[in-house]
């Protein structure tokens, strides 16, 4: 929970990630977006970004549309 400590955003991201953290290495997570539906296996969660197996998530072309 450090990086949610340390955050200024704490309605939801900072929860999502702490959440996020803790699916680090389980078999078959769900991850739904609007490009990918599949399971995965997280790999580690750093700064908001998801690595899996798969890729990662968001990717960067939906990262970058968020703020535009």
């Amino acid at each position: 929970m450090s990086t949610y400590d340390e955050s200024i955003c704490d309605c939801c991201t900072c929860p999502m990630q702490c959440n996020l953290e803790q699916l680090v290495s389980i078999d078959n997570v769900t991850i739904l977006t609007q490009t990918f539906f599949g399971e995965v296996i997280i790999n580690r969660v750093e700064d908001f970004v998801v690595f899996t197996n798969q890729g990662v998530f968001p990717t960067l072309s939906n990262y970058w549309s968020c703020f535009f």
